[in-house]
């Protein structure tokens, strides 16, 4: 068994583009795992694309806010999330905005370059937490992303177009047949069901057009868990740090698009992600983060509430619920009781890492979804609203109208169903 460990390990180096070890030294960070057909991408200047190659050493510096980009074959756009621990160290359960330390992490250990001591079980909150300890972040901690993932740039619109853009949900657009595409300057891809939206990013690893091997690569949607870890990122010096995001506005649900202002609302132009106001809307503030995660349209994820699908709405059963593999989704149970109504609540505290509990003030009294009383539980202000039965999906970041509510520590819950206002996002990881 150790030998065929030993065997595996060396393809992983011969075929996805390590340089000689997944860590770079002068970096401080796992290099990006490149599958076949995927373009290393930088900027200049004037935010004129150039592609590069992985030898570049000014394709990526995370101690300067400058994430990895590439684009498969398609020309869609993705970015790398390395390995990490983190604490925070300000604003734990609170909805006091706070700060999070990021250590980068060694290969698939929890060794950091200054040797801070992580911590990768026991998390109980009070006892041993992350506001007292660096924890490994349980995104990483998962078949595939050992050494990090892919995030969509953009929330994702289809090769073949999309039917709806504002008004009624046009039926062609709830399939899961069409080629998804991650670019900026396209209508999002919204009007689908949760079923939908997960079977067309699994149908992407074998699909030709971005040109990797399927046995390379593990395309999914993403979930609450890395959600979390993109945001964290944000909040660190590696990112936009103190600086808040800025929602997509724009009310037709254009992709890269920044309001005029952070909290901006529902506006009829597109700030393009290109400009210096447009990059305001990217995770890092500048054009090489991730865009689309204040505002535009809420992503769903996949983090679910007590095993229930909401079946005839999220396209589920609870047979095909039950079967997903736990890397695909973050399963939520209930934890304590609603003492005003009775009602079980989504959220098991002992959960960390999903930007929920840790960045939010007494999260379980926002459970409902409605848009009235309290709703500022989350860092920012963002809006704090739990899953439950009758909503028992996880819904991240807000959209376009939604003002000081949207954030990347929204959360919110939704049936699943397929709605205007809801598009979602892909992942990729190391097929294991």
């Amino acid at each position: 068994m150790n030998q065929e460990k030993e065997i595996k390990a060396h393809v992983i180096v011969e075929n996805f583009d390590y340089d000689s070890l997944p860590y770079n030294e002068s970096k401080g960070v796992n290099r990006p795992v490149l599958f076949t057909g995927m373009t290393p991408v930088k900027w200049d200047d004037e935010f004129k694309e150039i592609e590069t190659t992985k030898k570049d050493s000014g394709w990526y510096d995370y101690n300067n806010k400058k994430w990895a980009n590439a684009k498969t074959s398609d020309g869609s756009y993705w970015v790398w999330i390395p390995r990490y621990a983190y604490k925070i160290t300000d604003g734990y359960y609170s909805n006091e905005t706070g700060t999070i330390d990021i250590k980068f992490l060694r290969e698939e250990t929890s060794v950091s370059a200054g040797n801070t001591i992580i911590e990768t079980t026991g998390y109980n909150p009070g006892v041993k937490d992350t506001s007292m300890h660096h924890f490994l972040h349980p995104a990483f901690d998962v078949e595939g992303s050992e050494l990090g993932f892919w995030v969509a740039k953009y929330e994702p619109t289809a090769a073949e177009g999309v039917a709806t853009i504002t008004g009624d949900c046009d039926p062609a657009d709830d399939v899961s047949t069409k080629t998804i595409k991650v670019m900026p300057n396209a209508t999002s891809w919204r009007c689908i069901t949760n079923s939908n939206a997960f079977d067309a990013i699994l149908s992407m690893k074998n699909n030709p057009v971005y040109g990797w091997e399927p046995e390379e690569v593990d395309p999914h949607m993403l979930t609450n868990l890395e959600w979390g870890a993109v945001a964290y990122l944000s909040k660190s010096i590696s990112g936009a740090d103190t600086e808040e995001i800025w929602n997509n506005a724009f009310y037709k649900y254009r992709t890269g698009c920044s309001g005029t202002e952070v909290d901006a609302a529902s506006e009829k132009t597109c700030v393009e992600y290109n400009t210096l106001n447009g990059q305001k809307a990217s995770t890092t503030h500048n054009i090489y983060g991730v865009y689309d995660m204040s505002g535009g349209s809420w992503d769903r994820v996949m983090g679910n509430y007590n095993n229930l699908p909401a079946t005839n709405t999220s396209g589920f059963t609870e047979e095909t619920l039950l079967n997903i593999n736990s890397k695909y989704i973050n399963r939520y149970f209930t934890k304590t009781e609603d003492l005003l109504g009775g009602v079980g609540m989504a959220y098991d505290t002992n959960i960390y890492g999903d930007a929920v509990y840790e960045t939010s003030y007494d999260a379980a009294r926002h459970n409902g979804s409605s848009w009235e009383g309290t709703t500022a539980g989350s860092w920012y202000g963002d809006a704090s609203y739990l899953p439950q039965a009758s909503g028992p999906w996880f819904y991240r970041g807000g959209d376009s109208g939604n003002n000081t509510n949207a954030g990347l520590f929204n959360f919110s819950n939704s049936r699943g169903c397929a709605d205007i206002y809801y598009s979602f996002r892909p992942g990729l990881r190391l097929a294991s």
